[in-house]
C-alpha cells in the first residue's frame, strides 16, 4: 500500500495542460522569431536599394546627368547589364530583395533563376530600349519635375506585385531617396496587374508607373 506522502505522478489532465502551455510558448517563440527575420529583410531590402541608388547616381554622373535608359534582353522590367555593370556588377547582392527572393517563383513569375528578387526598373524608363516611352529620349535628372516623387526601382516583381508580407513595398526615387510606399499587389491573384483600371490599389504600379491622364508619369511630369 502507497503512503499519502508517496509522489502519485501527473494526472491525464495535468499532462495535457503542460503540454498546452508549451504549445503557446512554442507559437509564440516563432512568431517573434518570424518577425524578426522579416524585418531584418526589410532592412537589408532598403539597404540594397540604396546601394543601387548610388550605382544609378554614378551612371547619371558620367552620362550628362541622364538616368539608365536601356533594358537587359527583351525584359524592359530589368534595367541593361551592360549599362550598370561598371557601377555595380550585376550579380552583386545589392541588386537583390530578400523579401522577393522569398516570395518564391510562383509570385514572382516568368523569370530566370539567377534574377530571382532582382530590383525592377520603373519600365517607362526603359520600354523603348533608348530612352523615355513616349518618346525615346533620354531623361535626365535635372529635367525630373520632382524628383523625390520619381520613381526609378523597386521591390517588385515581374508580375506588378509588391507589399510582401507587410502591404509595403520599397521604391528608390530619383533624388536618391528610399521610401517605402503601401502596395496591395502582393494580394491581388492571380492574373499580373496591367494596368490602373484593373488594379485595386494602393500598388507602386498604379501610382508610379501608370501614365496618368493628363498629367503623365508621377513626379518626372513627361
Amino acid at each position: 500500500m502507497k503512503s499519502k506522502g508517496e509522489n502519485q505522478g501527473f494526472t491525464l489532465i495535468e499532462l495535457l495542460a503542460v503540454i498546452a502551455i508549451i504549445a503557446v510558448l512554442a507559437s509564440i517563440i516563432f512568431v517573434g522569431i518570424q518577425s524578426s527575420i522579416r524585418k531584418a529583410d526589410t532592412t537589408r531590402s532598403i539597404s540594397n536599394l540604396r546601394q543601387v541608388g548610388v550605382a544609378v547616381s554614378l551612371y547619371a554622373q558620367d552620362n550628362k546627368g541622364a538616368l539608365p535608359n536601356k533594358k537587359e534582353g527583351s525584359n524592359a522590367m530589368f534595367v541593361s547589364r551592360a549599362l550598370m555593370n561598371p557601377y555595380l556588377a550585376y550579380d552583386n547582392p545589392a541588386w537583390f530583395c530578400p523579401i522577393l527572393q522569398k516570395a518564391g517563383a510562383a509570385s514572382y513569375g516568368s523569370v530566370a533563376d539567377a534574377d530571382m528578387g532582382r530590383f525592377v526598373i520603373n519600365y517607362q524608363l526603359t520600354l523603348t530600349n533608348t530612352g523615355w516611352a513616349r518618346s525615346g529620349k533620354l531623361i535626365r535628372v535635372l529635367d525630373i519635375a520632382r524628383p523625390s516623387q520619381a520613381m526609378v526601382m523597386a521591390n517588385i516583381t515581374m508580375g506588378a506585385r509588391g507589399g510582401f508580407w507587410d502591404g509595403y513595398a520599397n521604391l528608390l526615387f530619383a533624388d536618391g531617396s528610399v521610401r517605402r510606399k503601401a502596395d496591395n499587389g502582393a494580394q491581388i491573384a492571380p492574373a499580373p496587374i496591367s494596368s490602373a483600371a484593373a488594379d485595386p490599389g494602393p500598388t507602386v504600379v498604379s501610382e508610379y508607373i501608370t501614365l496618368q491622364p493628363g498629367k503623365g508619369l508621377k513626379g518626372y511630369d513627361y
